[in-house]
């Protein structure tokens, strides 16, 4: 069986990759899709599209699906195809199966009407491209700490959408919708799920260098004029140069951007 090979398998710790903004969550759990694969993606939707709207599901194709088993779903939120991976059965009770959107992040429950095998082509076609972020939250930022029944502790530092408001998702959303943006990849997790996550800065990919670094720090959501308690030096990750690179067609990291 073909499996995806994602980008996030490629990212390396302090790798600045300009990207746009795919699934949002919250600014602590959200996906970013590569910039130069945007276009691929978006003919690779398009046909989808005019396959899957005329495939019959015939019987037998989906009896044994496994974990990790490519498929191509129809998001109910938009009606259109996606390719995504098999996770498990809901736990409802539903005849419902949870899948995840690939090049998108976004993990959805879907009925099996609404499922069909993936072409092969369509597996070797593009790689994953949704990769998992959170905002990187400085270091006054306390992660989230759990005791285990055991005694010992866990940290996690992708506690998602502990904290965050519908106006923070908001925030983010108005920062970077529709923008491209130049992703500072920090520190890679891989958490209980199995899934990759990166902790990153974001900056605006313009000519003009915007300083607005949001951050949250013990509560605090920032944005721009409101001064965080932790304040970074000025473009503290060299980001003029790799713009200027950006805007000059020149940027590029380990040869595969």
């Amino acid at each position: 069986m073909s499996k995806f090979t994602y980008y996030d398998d490629l990212v390396q710790p302090g790798a600045k990759l300009v990207c746009v903004l795919g699934e949002v969550i919250s600014p602590g759990n959200f996906y970013v899709v590569l910039q130069s694969e945007w276009n691929n993606l978006e003919h690779l939707m398009e046909e989808m599209q005019s396959v899957y709207d005329h495939m019959e599901q015939r019987p037998g194709d989906l009896d044994r699906m496994e974990k990790g088993q490519p498929l191509a779903v129809l998001r109910p939120l938009d009606r259109a195809w996606h390719r995504a991976v098999f996770l498990n059965h809901d736990s409802s009770g539903r005849d419902l199966f949870v899948v995840k959107l690939v090049d998108y992040g976004d993990i959805i429950s879907v009925a099996l009407k609404d499922i069909r095998p993936l072409r092969s082509d369509h597996v070797a076609a593009l790689i994953g491209t949704g990769i998992r972020c959170t905002l990187c939250l400085g270091p006054s930022y306390n992660p989230l700490v759990t005791l285990n029944s055991d005694g010992t502790t866990r940290t996690d530092y992708f506690n998602e959408d502990e904290g965050w408001t519908l106006e923070d998702r908001s925030m983010l959303l108005d920062f970077i919708y529709n923008k491209d943006v130049l992703v500072d990849f920090q520190q890679r997790t891989v958490l209980s799920s199995g899934e990759v996550a990166w902790e990153v800065f974001i900056h605006h990919a313009t000519p003009h260098i915007e300083r607005e670094l949001m951050i949250k720090t013990r509560g605090t959501y920032c944005k721009g004029e409101d001064e965080p308690e932790y304040q970074y030096p000025e473009d503290p990750f060299n980001i003029s140069s790799h713009l200027d690179s950006f805007k000059n067609g020149e940027l590029h990291h380990e040869g595969w951007l």
